[in-house]
């Protein structure tokens, strides 16, 4: 019998040709990162260099505060590999985990609308590109990991049970999201009281608890200054407007030549739109909610991490990681709204709307203080000077973008 076209549509609408358009979507972005991977930032002196002299033992150490499993189990798969290919591991490792991320929409246990929209934002909304191809930054992609598990229907049998428990333990361990999920997630297990729904809660609080320890152990700038920072929230109301939401109109683009109280009427009224379409009566209204008070939790956490910092509204580049979640929740939001007005979004008209977005995201970006330069956010240096004294075990000092230069030290070389 001949497949409908529904049928066909649903094979479709499947997560595969969607993952590999996402992918296709960041090789547009960042062409050459793809094409001559490198390290960036953390890569190099914490994660490359902690599996390749402390071994399986760095596996849970922390840094900045908080354990990152996920890059500390790539840095140790990348210590087995001969070094020539340790840039190319990083990146590549990066990008399967953020396309692993962009399949998990496709979950039929996933009760959201217009799946490919949802899919493709979390590649194509503006950013900097500091979230993507690097295992530093992947607890910005796997946040959204942890949003989808809270979202998801319970699990139906001990296979969707046991992937939900790796993904909250993986994404809990790698990043501070869990301890700000915990009270959704009780607030799940106590209005479904059903025994898998505590179960995932019981993994989401353990996971809390290891990451909230060691952050009490050594609180993060801003945490550590107590309640003064909020004497800066005013101050800094025009720089976290001008990252969100009037990102998503392509803010980076022309927020430098505007007034400051330009960006706060607009921010305001932008702000206060979203709310009111979160909250609006009609399906999917407690999911929206709930990806609103999380956006705006994470957005009190950046303003509290920088606010003793002096931050410009129009620089649109110094810690944009701290705003990506929050953008793609934002674009959850007005997918979920688009699709009460047209519920027969699919494939034909997924692909305009995510073009959209896409165009608005190549907005080049400039850099303060002239705000004239255009901003790269990945310089190219080259791996290779360093493979050949890395593989006999030789002492080398090692640069990688954005010019962090650190020691590797000797060892016996591996036969």
């Amino acid at each position: 019998m001949a497949p409908t076209r529904a049928y066909r549509f649903r094979l479709a609408a499947g997560p595969a040709p969607w993952a590999a358009l996402a992918g296709i979507l960041l090789f547009l972005r960042y062409p050459d990162w793809l094409l001559r991977p490198r390290l960036w930032a953390e890569d190099g002196p914490v994660f490359f260099l902690a599996a390749r002299r402390d071994g399986a033992s760095s596996l849970f150490a922390p840094y900045a505060g908080y354990m990152h499993v996920i890059p500390r189990l790539v840095a140790l798969m990348g210590a087995r590999l001969d070094p020539s290919l340790v840039p190319a591991m990083y990146v590549y490792s990066s990008l399967a985990v953020t396309l692993l991320v962009v399949a998990l929409v496709f979950s039929p246990r996933l009760e959201l609308p217009c799946k490919p929209l949802l899919a493709l934002a979390i590649v194509a909304v503006p950013d900097t590109g500091e979230v993507f191809l690097t295992v530093a930054n992947i607890q910005w992609i796997t946040a959204l990991a942890l949003v989808m598990a809270l979202l998801k229907r319970d699990p139906g049998d001990a296979a969707e049970l046991a992937g939900d428990s790796a993904i909250l333990l993986l994404a809990g361990l790698t990043g501070p999201f869990c301890i700000m999920l915990l009270p959704f997630f009780l607030f799940r297990a106590l209005s479904r009281a059903s025994l898998q729904s505590w179960a995932l809660f019981a993994i989401v609080l353990m996971t809390a608890f290891a990451q909230g320890r060691l952050i009490l152990r050594d609180p993060p700038a801003g945490l550590a200054e107590g309640i003064p920072w909020l004497a800066g929230i005013p101050r800094l109301s025009a720089p976290v407007l001008s990252r969100v939401p009037l990102s998503l109109l392509g803010a980076q683009g022309w927020v430098y030549r505007v007034g400051r109280s330009f960006v706060l009427c607009a921010g305001w009224a932008g702000a206060l739109a979203m709310t009111a379409m979160a909250c609006a009566r009609g399906p999917l209204r407690g999911e929206r909610i709930c990806l609103l008070l999380f956006a705006i939790i994470l957005t009190v956490s950046a303003t509290a991490r920088f606010g003793a910092g002096a931050w410009d509204y129009r620089d649109m580049v110094s810690g944009d990681r701290y705003f990506y979640v929050q953008k793609v929740l934002l674009t959850w939001i007005l997918i979920s709204l688009l699709s009460r007005r047209l519920p027969g979004v699919g494939f034909p008209l997924a692909l305009p709307v995510v073009a959209g977005l896409f165009l608005v995201a190549m907005i080049s970006y400039v850099e303060p203080p002239d705000f004239e330069t255009h901003h790269v956010e990945r310089p190219w240096l080259s791996w290779d000077n360093y493979s050949a004294r890395l593989r006999t075990g030789k002492e080398v000092a090692v640069e990688v973008s954005p010019n962090w230069t650190f020691v590797v030290p000797a060892r016996v070389p591996v036969r």
